[in-house]
């Protein structure tokens, strides 16, 4: 995705956090309850205890987060708020503050949920 900065480069977050990059995940690790953040990239941030949306983005402007349970297709994505914690168990999206003026397609859906499947 254009100008799309994986999470390692958008900042070092001093919360607890586990990095998984898609199909290298282990199966022998041990199953931690969760939340997930996906990137456009397929990157995905896991949190093991709540932490704020402007600290899972390192406050960056460029992109805000959705939770996947509020997307709806052919509707606009609504942003969690920066203050707003991510709950452990919860599936999110890190997105491109451009996406908050188009409706969802059904490929972008799709496309999401593609990537969202390797983090499980």
């Amino acid at each position: 995705m254009e100008g799309f900065q994986s999470p390692q480069s958008i900042g070092n977050s001093s919360y607890p956090m586990l990095t998984a990059m898609g199909i290298c995940n282990s199966c022998e690790s041990a199953s931690v309850a969760t939340a997930k953040l996906v990137f456009p990239d397929g990157a995905i941030r896991e949190f093991a205890s709540p932490v704020k949306v402007s600290h899972a983005l390192d406050k960056n402007p460029a992109w805000f987060v959705c939770n996947s349970d509020e997307m709806e297709f052919d509707g606009f994505i609504s942003a969690v708020d920066d203050d707003e914690e991510l709950r452990i168990g919860q599936l999110y999206f890190a997105l491109p503050v451009s996406w908050l003026t188009r409706r969802l397609q059904a490929e972008d859906m799709a496309a999401l949920a593609v990537k969202a499947s390797f983090g499980f």
